[in-house]
């Protein structure tokens, strides 16, 4: 799956279709198995992991990353939803 910042919008591709969004929010749970293309540069290592684990989150304030880009937290795969 990808997640393409556009100028506007966003540009959502999997392994199926492609899926054009003015908002995309990202669920995912406390893990490191999360493979978003184009969304690396937001991963960041999981702030209350204890040292050692492998576990991500994205950078957010508020569960906002981006205009328009948001994550959920405790999801249980990670997926996307566009609206």
């Amino acid at each position: 799956m990808s997640v393409i910042p556009e100028s506007w919008d966003f540009t959502v591709k999997t392994n199926i279709n492609s899926y054009y969004s003015n908002k995309v929010v990202i669920p995912m749970g406390y893990s490191g198995r999360l493979k978003i293309n184009d969304l690396e540069i937001f991963v960041i290592p999981h702030e209350k992991s204890p040292a050692g684990k492998d576990r991500i989150q994205f950078k957010n304030e508020d569960y906002l990353v981006v205009p328009n880009l948001y994550v959920a937290c405790r999801s249980q795969e990670p997926v996307c939803y566009c609206l």
